[in-house]
């Protein structure tokens, strides 16, 4: 079925994670970008990995939703994860005095999450050339406060898009490792 999630390898930290095929992407946002079925197309999204992130008590606010603030620290799981389905892990770039810094952050709230809600997480990258990378973030509530025997429909809650530099231990730009660029 179009859209549906596939199960993928659980993580070290407990997480389930998902693959998507590139055929259920949406090109109704791309966050002041270019469409997807613009002449630019092989710009866009080449590779992509999906989470389940289950929201801990301590992440909501004193209205009882996940702090604003929050989806930024679950961005960065899923961009560390992508990384890991590559192959790759974080810890041993930056072992090699690589880091990769976010120099742009853009984020479009269009619903909330509480405690306990399970939460959909793909990460995208959308462009990897030079000492750049693009990547597109949508969080979608899969579960919330719903009891009812029927899986519910993933609804978007947060779009966001950023922009990564590599750079070394002095802060200097450098060029992204291969491995990142042919993606």
């Amino acid at each position: 079925m179009p859209g549906e999630l596939t199960p993928g390898d659980a993580n070290s930290d407990g997480l389930s994670r998902f693959r998507i095929p590139l055929s259920c992407l949406s090109a109704a946002d791309t966050l002041g970008r270019e469409p997807m079925d613009s002449p630019e197309k092989s710009r866009f999204v080449t590779i992509q990995d999906t989470l389940l992130i289950r929201v801990r008590y301590h992440e909501t606010d004193g209205q009882g939703r996940v702090h604003h603030a929050q989806f930024v620290n679950y961005f960065e799981r899923g961009r560390v994860e992508l990384l890991r389905s590559l192959g790759h892990s974080y810890r041993n770039l930056e072992a090699s005095g690589l880091m990769l810094v976010v120099t742009e952050m853009n984020i479009r709230y269009l619903g909330a999450a509480v405690f306990d809600d399970l939460l959909s997480l793909t990460t995208s990258v959308v462009r990897a050339r030079g000492v750049r990378i693009e990547h597109r973030y949508e969080i979608s509530q899969v579960s919330g406060d719903d009891s009812s025997e029927d899986a519910p429909t993933p609804t978007p809650i947060v779009q966001a898009s950023s922009v990564i530099a590599c750079v070394d231990r002095e802060g200097k730009v450098r060029r992204l490792p291969d491995f990142l660029r042919q993606h």
